[in-house]
Formats: structure tokens, sequence, C-alpha cells
């Protein structure tokens, strides 16, 4: 009974992780198309 309940959490707690991996790729994702449009902007600004 104790095993099957461990294994139970166990696979509850990695689909958590997947998520939080996931979530944080695509947070990554986010920042770097953020950050490079700001750069292009500014630098076209500035170059005009």
């Amino acid at each position: 009974m104790q095993i099957n309940f461990e294994a139970t959490e166990l696979k509850k707690a990695k689909k958590y992780v997947e998520k939080l991996t996931t979530k944080e790729e695509e947070l990554t994702k986010k920042r770097k198309k953020k950050s490079s449009s700001f750069f292009k902007d500014l630098f076209q600004f500035l170059f005009k």
C-alpha cells in the first residue's frame, strides 16, 4: 500500500515539474522575442 502511494505521488510530482519547465521555456522564448525586437527597434530609431 505504501509503495503504491509513493508511486502515485512521484507521478504527480513529475507532471508538476514538467509543467513548470514548459512554462519556464515559454517565458524565456517570450523574453528573447521581446528583447530582440526591442533592440531592433532601438537600432532602427538610432540609425535613421
